[in-house]
């Protein structure tokens, strides 16, 4: 079952954590401003195998999708990889729990340009 926490989506299998989908921004003392990923991931175990701000890379996020360089025509837009002129907005999340017992999400992101170019700039 999924139940909604106020920064996102937790799923439960019999009651115990194997993931959370982060909806609402967070960073790090101002850095770094990231949604749209899972982190927690946890094994069969229990035990959390992602990371989130590791200090050796604190703009990594757990599991993630994006690149190093978004483009607008001719101008640099943002670098989604590490957070910066860009952040997103989970607009919608559909969960549901299937019959064969698997699980589903689905959201609706935007990603925001918030440097030179100041404008929603893909929706996924």
């Amino acid at each position: 079952m999924f139940e909604e926490q106020a920064d996102g989506w937790m799923l439960l299998e019999d009651g115990q954590p194997r993931y959370f989908y982060q909806t609402a921004t967070k960073s790090k003392d101002g850095m770094y401003p990231r949604a749209n990923y899972i982190h927690p991931l946890y094994n069969t175990d229990g035990e959390v195998i992602t990371e989130d701000f590791p200090a050796d890379h604190p703009h990594h996020r757990g599991i993630f999708w994006t690149w190093h360089q978004l483009w607008v025509n001719e101008q640099r837009a943002a670098d989604p990889w590490i957070c910066e002129n860009i952040v997103w907005e989970v607009k919608k999340v559909k969960t549901a729990v299937n019959p064969n017992g698997s699980a589903s999400l689905e959201a609706t992101i935007i990603w925001k340009g918030t440097g030179a170019i100041k404008k929603n700039l893909i929706e996924e």
